[in-house]
């Protein structure tokens, strides 16, 4: 039995509009259709209690954080066959196993100023990539399939238009009675035209509110027009454009109705009438026709192709056109009921038993084309540059050795070391260890000499007081498999103390190369490179510090496509004998030139961490000030129209930590709280304030699997100072005031409900788990 997952997580209920009524209603049909596939649902604490399936084949899984790694995580632990993600983008971008996504339409390359600059810059960022990524797009018509074919270059084949239905609630019988109720109800004129339609601008109510004026003033018909939906950003506009059309009294605003009032809607009104300027389907199409309701719509996008010859088509911006055919179905009786009876019939080529038996053909195809199965491992060489590193080798290299991966080179390059190093090399027996000792030209050099003697197509770079995780070759070589246009991919990667211990995350991030230039996002024992990307850039043998950081730098400006995948990969050491701790000022000044060679400046973000550096014993903010703008005006780090921005942001970094130091905290100890930032039903916290301490700022998430509210008693030093009750799902900050309190203080958060995600079916989980704590400090 297949095991398809599918990303609910930005499912908000009754908010998300048709892209909800899409998925309910097709997955109930899907799970009649497709019995052979068990299906897990990605859910997050907002929707899960909305989910409900009495069937063996559904589960139910809670990611708490939206978390790309959790989720990624998720589908590697449950060895799922393939990744479905409904609504809209491909999330996680890349996965191991083959992938659909669902694109209702691209509006927004036909209309940019419909969006707003936050929504257009999401969707430019993520609608292509998910069409490229997916191994299938799934749409709503053949016009929205031809649009997504041209604009973002997409083979025909991979595309399948896919038609909706109307809501279950249409293709029941209706209640003669409770027509005359709903028309009761909202006090519906006698004759009146109808329009469900958030007023958004593309929805094109202007048109219709012009037609009204030319259908008084031509015909001396005064039509009402009945509206529902919510109000959107052209709504202002929809007022003053009736206010002075003098309509006033024409226009209803219903606001949104239950689903179970919707077709009685439609059996009291006159016609729909349907002039969007684009649509990926238009759901109210099929709803009038099943209603027989007849319908007068704009012969625009895919309007024409769901309704074919079952209404009348106008000129979406001629209101003079859309008068006329309103005139025309308001006074001949004999066309308005051949347009109902076509409609009709129309009706029937729609049911969301067809939508999920496409989808589910659609699944079936994606599967038999298959992971790409690793029954030819490639060759996969592994580097390990070594000098005077005894006491970590043997870890090392066993991380190495110990992986789950049969076709594994390993070539350990030492610089002929002196310390034990070549004993351990000596003492491994493993044919797939290699190893050469002699003097080198420093560490970049030892790496491009492995590389070179390398035989396999990927390869890995491993320091010698780093380790691999598990799986991690495996892992990334499946990727590379599944992905063959990819040059480079990296994933995450933890500090860890001299011991081994883990200290915490590496702050990795998603590829950018405008973002590399104010950090080194990439840490470097997670990446796996390809050797014809090796072939084409290697590393610059003259660095001895930031050669990573360069050869990233390089190869993205090359144009390689580099790829973070959220797959934990590898460790790396820090202690005060490696090089990145006990040489940073050489760290920085490596850096410093390695940016400003390849960006032609150095980013703020590197500057303010070196004045932190040389003055972390100097708390004196001129000498700060003084340090920072010496670096950026003498040095010419900066090209003169950026001075003026660095000097703003010093002075506000400046100001931000001037007022840390003045309520200075740190957490000595705790109680009932987890790494992952849960917190049982009754945890403690110790905290050291050298300053009277006046407030708690409290900083969570609500993320309970119950859409119900969790009350917070707040405790200091033993006496109770505050009840707090978060209502609303998601981040909150609560801020409560305390007698002044200076030194140790214990605050202690009683809560009233928790849940055990085991005992609820999420996960194996067996804590008591009350909410998330981002933060906790006392000013």
């Amino acid at each position: 039995m297949e095991k398809i997952g599918i990303n609910l997580l930005d499912l908000y209920p009754g908010k998300i509009g048709g892209m909800e009524h899409y998925f309910r209603n097709m997955f109930e049909e899907l799970l009649k259709a497709s019995p052979n596939y068990h299906f897990y649902l990605f859910l997050a604490s907002h929707n899960i209690s909305s989910f409900s399936y009495d069937n063996g084949n559904v589960d139910k899984i809670l990611i708490l954080n939206n978390d790309n790694l959790e989720v990624q995580k998720k589908i590697n632990e449950l060895e799922l066959d393939l990744w479905f993600c409904p609504l809209l983008v491909l999330s996680p971008l890349y996965v191991n196993i083959p992938s659909i996504v669902t694109i209702p339409d691209i509006q927004h390359e036909f209309y940019p100023d419909f969006f707003t600059a936050e929504v257009l810059e999401w969707r430019y960022k993520n609608y292509k990539l998910s069409a490229e990524k997916a191994n299938a797009v799934l749409t709503l018509s053949q016009f929205s399939k031809d649009t997504i074919v041209e604009k973002y270059c997409n083979s025909p084949d991979k595309v399948y238009a896919i038609h909706l239905d109307a809501g279950l609630n249409f293709s029941q019988p209706f209640d003669k009675e409770k027509i005359v109720e709903i028309k009761n109800k909202y006090q519906l004129p006698s004759q009146f035209a109808y329009f469900p339609a958030n007023t958004w601008p593309h929805k094109n109510h202007l048109t219709i509110i012009r037609a009204l004026k030319v259908l008084r003033e031509k015909y001396g018909i005064q039509l009402p027009l009945v509206l529902t939906g919510a109000e959107s950003n052209a709504h202002t506009d929809i007022l003053n454009e009736i206010t002075s059309l003098d309509l006033n009294g024409q226009i209803h605003f219903l606001d949104y109705l239950p689903q179970q009032d919707m077709p009685y809607i439609y059996l009291n009104a006159s016609f729909l009438v349907f002039p969007s300027l684009f649509e990926g389907f238009g759901i109210p199409l099929v709803e009038a026709m099943k209603t027989g309701c007849p319908v007068i719509a704009a012969n625009t996008t895919s309007i024409p192709e769901v309704l074919k010859d079952a209404g009348v088509l106008f000129s979406a911006e001629d209101a003079e056109d859309l008068a006329s055919a309103m005139n025309k179905m308001l006074n001949d009786e004999s066309w308005r009921s051949h347009l109902i009876k076509k409609g009709l019939k129309r009706s029937k080529d729609f049911s969301w038993k067809n939508c999920a038996e496409e989808t589910s053909k659609v699944f079936e195809t994606v599967l038999k084309q298959g992971v790409i199965q690793l029954t030819d491992y490639p060759l996969v060489s592994v580097i390990t540059p070594s000098f005077n590193q005894g006491e970590f080798i043997k870890e090392t290299v066993d991380s190495v050795l110990s992986q789950n991966y049969p076709n594994l080179e390993y070539i350990v390059v030492d610089g002929g070391s002196t310390d034990e190093t070549v004993d351990v090399l000596k003492s491994c027996k493993d044919p797939r260890l290699k190893w050469v000792s002699e003097p080198d030209e420093g560490q970049a050099d030892a790496v491009n000499k492995g590389f070179r003697m390398a035989k396999g197509d990927i390869l890995g770079w491993l320091n010698s007081d780093d380790t691999y995780l598990p799986g991690a070759i495996k892992e990334a070589v499946s990727f590379l498999s599944m992905h063959p246009d990819i040059g480079i991919v990296y994933g995450e990667g933890f500090h860890t103390e001299e011991n081994g211990e883990r200290i915490d995350r590496y702050p990795t991030e998603p590829f950018n190369l405008d973002r590399l230039a104010e950090m080194c996002y990439i840490c470097q024992p997670t990446a796996f490179i390809r050797k014809n990307v090796f072939e084409k850039v290697q590393l610059n043998k003259n660095l001895q510090l930031c050669m990573d950081y360069d050869y990233w730098i390089r190869a993205a400006m090359e144009e390689i496509p580099v790829v973070y995948v959220p797959y934990e990969m590898a460790t790396s050491r820090l202690y005060e004998d490696n090089k990145t701790l006990s040489r940073r000022d050489d760290v920085f000044k490596e850096i410093f030139f390695t940016v400003k060679k390849h960006y032609g400046f150095l980013p703020f973000s590197w500057i303010w961490g070196y004045v932190n550096y040389k003055t972390e014993k100097t708390p004196c903010l001129p000498i700060k000030i003084i340090f920072a703008l010496w670096l950026v005006i003498f040095h010419n780090y900066q090209k003169p129209s950026q001075i003026k921005t660095t000097i703003k942001n010093i002075v506000k970094h400046l100001y931000v930590q001037r007022r840390s130091n003045s309520s200075k905290t740190y957490l000595r100890d705790h109680q009932g709280y987890h790494g992952d930032g849960w917190v049982e039903p009754n945890s403690k916290f110790f905290i050291e304030s050298n300053v009277q301490a006046r407030k708690i700022i409290l900083k969570g998430k609500h993320v309970w699997p119950y859409p119900e509210p969790i009350n917070i008693d707040i405790y200091v030093n033993s006496q109770k100072v505050d009840s707090l009750s978060v209502t609303d799902f998601g981040a909150f900050k609560e801020v409560i005031s305390i007698q002044p309190t200076a030194g140790a203080i214990e605050v202690e958060c009683v809560t009233n409900k928790w849940f055990v995600p085991k005992e609820m079916g999420l996960n194996e989980d067996t804590r008591r788990l009350a909410f998330i704590l981002n933060s906790i400090e006392v000013c």
